[in-house]
């Protein structure tokens, strides 16, 4: 068998500013140190997985504020918005552009039709969405973000390379967002310790897809 190789792609869209912090964030979920102590920052949720998007941020020179109390904007029946508290996910700028955000993150099995895997994804964005436009107010651009983290059963280790192109195939077909994956050659046999619920998956790597809310 030839030896497994890191798969990772990019698609930028209309995120042009972000694409630094994009590659920076792949690097950085690339890092042998997570090897080593056989974990990876995605198998947690998305304020695990987001903390290495921040860190992309600012180690290419931009800033970030992460889950604070901020008032968000709500429809009512009154025809006009109404005001409740909550947190922010995320507020992060680089250069002149600055953007706020809400994340969610999956973790969908890899196996049979791959559409259904692309489904998931689908309605993970629109949540998303739909919390990133109550912060829309504030004037800066808004964006839903996703972090999947794809899971394949040991039984199907054979397989997962096949799987993996199918997977990134899917997310390219989501034409009006931005993509990016990283699938490192250390995390192809990468699972969770036997104590845990998913110790028969093998999570080789993450994506993250980005949409565009509110220019």
């Amino acid at each position: 068998m030839a030896k497994a190789s890191t798969i990772r792609g990019l698609r930028i869209g209309s995120l042009k500013a972000i694409e630094p912090i994009l590659e920076k964030w792949q690097m950085l979920n690339e890092e042998s140190l997570w090897f080593s102590n056989e974990e990876a920052p995605w198998w947690y949720n998305e304020r695990a997985t987001l903390s290495i998007f921040a860190g992309a941020v600012w180690l290419c020179g931009g800033w970030v504020f992460e889950e604070f109390s901020t008032r968000k904007a709500v429809s009512s029946n009154r025809g006009k918005a109404d005001y409740k508290t909550g947190r922010c996910d995320i507020q992060f700028g680089i250069g002149h552009t600055e953007f706020v955000a809400e994340a969610k993150q999956c973790w969908p099995i890899l196996s049979g039709d791959i559409r259904t895997v692309r489904k998931v994804v689908e309605t993970q964005i629109e949540l998303s969405r739909q919390e990133a436009m109550q912060n829309s107010e504030w004037g800066y651009r808004c964006l839903g973000i996703v972090f999947v983290a794809p899971r394949v059963h040991k039984s199907n280790q054979a397989r997962i390379d096949e799987y993996l192109h199918e997977f990134t195939n899917q997310l390219l077909a989501l034409r009006k967002n931005t993509v990016a994956w990283t699938f490192p050659r250390q995390a192809r046999l990468l699972r969770p310790s036997n104590e845990s619920s998913n110790r028969d998956y093998i999570f080789p790597g993450v994506a993250m897809v980005m949409s565009l809310v509110k220019a």
